[in-house]
């Protein structure tokens, strides 16, 4: 359980100076091994592993979430929506107790769901951090996608490093892992956030805050994403047959809103696509933050300055 803590100071340590300050923040003193042990001691009591057994192929192990309300509310990052029979939804504590629970609201906008132990009880819950910092340590306690050792249920840990924040919303983490979905903690034992998804590199998670400020629509049974779709209301619109190809136009069009992306002398590195007012559509997985100045290079050969105004990771738009 705790044999990974000694291998991972060295890395807090080594990535302490690869600080991206989306907000800034003092180094923290490292802690100790005795105080890592108690803050796992401390959160086990709240973590749960959430499976499913609704797509004919016996239960699939999400991941696990964390216990937010004395009343069972249990935050997750995954697919809340694809639960559709709650009879088939088992939550495990790390006791190796299984309780039964109910799927309530999610946002994948967000990425993060809510579930609700239905079985009586007063149960253990989790803080919400009020801000995540650029540089704490933080802890992550989780299990590899479908694991299901019957003999060993604890979830395992790492360190690691908030490299990266944004607002309420977002923030990245230094270490490197196989967990499926999982909750992540500062050394004061408050819930940073959870895992949303990670490249091998880094990996990305939606704020505890998020979950806060999604309380009542997602503990009411809330999809939040049709909610945001609705806001807006527009005429349903009909189509006629699509066309098999495009048209000549439309090629030309789509060509001259095509861009090529990367840093200013160099050659580029990942493409966009030109939107009304100069400002240009592109992925959020690339290594730059706002303020950052880029090159734009259009279809005929022109190039232009750019700057990067906002990124979001959850949603991999920028």
């Amino acid at each position: 359980m705790f044999r990974t803590f000694v291998s991972l100071v060295f890395l807090v340590v080594a990535t302490a100076t690869h600080n991206f300050s989306t907000i800034a923040a003092e180094q923290t003193e490292l802690p100790t091994l005795a105080r890592c042990k108690e803050l796992v001691k401390a959160t086990l009591p709240i973590i749960v592993q959430f499976s499913y057994d609704g797509f004919g192929s016996g239960p699939l192990h999400f991941g696990c979430g964390v216990i937010v309300s004395p009343e069972g509310h249990v935050a997750v990052c995954g697919p809340v929506g694809a639960i559709l029979d709650n009879k088939l939804l088992e939550l495990r504590l790390t006791d190796g107790r299984r309780v039964r629970g109910e799927a309530l609201g999610w946002s994948s906008e967000s990425s993060c769901g809510m579930l609700k132990i239905t079985e009586p009880g007063e149960w253990k819950f989790v803080k919400i951090a009020e801000q995540v910092k650029v540089g704490e340590i933080c802890l992550a306690l989780g299990y590899p996608r479908n694991h299901n050792d019957a003999k060993d249920h604890l979830p395992r840990s790492r360190l690691g490093l908030v490299t990266q924040a944004y607002k309420d919303q977002w923030f990245e983490t230094s270490y490197q892992s196989d967990f499926s979905g999982h909750p992540v903690f500062n050394m004061d034992g408050e819930l940073l956030g959870l895992q949303a998804s990670s490249d091998g590199t880094y990996s990305t998670h939606c704020c505890g805050r998020a979950i806060q400020d999604h309380w009542k629509e997602m503990t009411s049974g809330m999809n939040m994403d049709r909610k945001r779709l609705l806001e807006d209301i527009r005429p349903p619109q009909s189509f006629g047959e699509l066309p098999a190809t495009l048209s000549d136009e439309a090629r030309a069009k789509a060509k001259a809103a095509t861009v090529q992306i990367g840093v200013v002398g160099k050659k580029p590195v990942f493409s966009g696509v030109i939107v009304p007012d100069g400002y240009v559509i592109t992925c959020a997985h690339h290594p730059h933050l706002p303020g950052d100045r880029l090159e734009i290079t259009l279809a005929d050969g022109r190039s232009a300055n750019a700057i990067v105004r906002g990124i979001n990771r959850l949603t991999d738009i920028g």
